[in-house]
């Protein structure tokens, strides 16, 4: 459940401008990796002045995340209820959530990847000492026996940079393999997390486009219509908010358009490409 890489983009072929790229190095704005800096300065004891290089030996980007839930979140795990990070990566909200008071035999984990998990370790120096409980699996395998340990324990689920790396299909997998985790008594399951979606519907390209991709990215109200299909599948209700965080217009270049104009006839194109970010909670509602 890694981010997108260049040779992700390329999939697409002449579809992506030439211009989108894997960042390999960390970005100048240091606004949304501070806090991941601060848990490797206060949590793993690393000097200030040594962060950097350190995070640059393991992993070339890193960024995490707040939510506007998060104070109810630090205080449910506190007072007992169980968290899961799916898609968890190195393990930084979790270490986060212990730097705030979260006891960690609250806090889970799972990834696809174990190399991840072992990463996390590597990045925060604590394999010995963090007391964490991480667990390997597919969560779009609902055959892979290696996630029932999990089935029916959790409380909360943060699922950041997830969604957005599948087709619809799949998310529907992922949604209902996140449903199995709750207890079946939470009085308030949610689900929080971030992830890319479009500010608009598509349109015929954008969708031709994620489709050679195999990813699917939501408005508002197809991140909705999702869970109500995962509710009827699943015998559960969801509400699902989602707010735009991020928003970006993009110049695309002479190649994207040609192909754009091949594949819908359409000789007048708009000049720019739009993509955002969503923050979003999912919260399960009484039937």
């Amino acid at each position: 459940m890694s981010t997108l890489t260049t040779e992700d983009f390329k999939r697409g072929g002449g579809a992506y401008p030439s211009t989108w790229h894997f960042d390999q190095d960390l970005p100048e704005d240091r606004t949304y990796i501070e806090k991941t800096f601060k848990v490797l300065r206060e949590y793993s004891g690393i000097p200030a002045d040594k962060v950097e290089e350190h995070v640059i030996g393991i992993v070339r980007k890193n960024p995490t995340h707040q939510f506007p839930e998060y104070p109810e979140i630090l205080a449910r795990v506190k007072s007992g209820d169980v968290f899961l990070d799916a898609g968890c990566c190195f393990g930084q909200v979790l270490r986060h959530l212990m730097l705030d008071g979260a006891p960690a035999k609250n806090l889970k984990g799972t990834d696809l990847y174990p190399k991840f998990i072992e990463q996390g370790y590597d990045l925060f120096r604590d394999e010995n000492k963090c007391g964490l409980d991480f667990v390997t699996g597919d969560m779009l395998d609902h055959s892979d026996p290696a996630l029932d340990v999990l089935d029916g324990k959790i409380d909360i689920i943060h699922g950041t940079f997830l969604f957005h790396l599948f087709n619809r299909e799949d998310q529907i997998k992922l949604a209902t393999r996140l449903v199995r985790f709750f207890k079946p008594d939470a009085k308030n399951a949610l689900i929080v997390g971030r992830h890319t979606g479009q500010a608009e519907p598509l349109d015929p390209f954008e969708t031709w486009t994620l489709d050679k991709l195999q990813r699917f990215l939501h408005t508002p109200s197809t991140w909705q219509a999702l869970w109500d299909d995962v509710g009827r599948l699943t015998g559960t209700k969801w509400l699902a908010t989602a707010e735009v965080v991020f928003l970006k217009y993009l110049d695309i270049d002479d190649n994207y358009w040609a192909k754009r104009k091949e594949i819908t006839g359409d000789p007048n194109p708009p000049k720019t490409l739009r993509f955002c970010q969503y923050r979003f909670a999912v919260r399960k509602q009484q039937i």
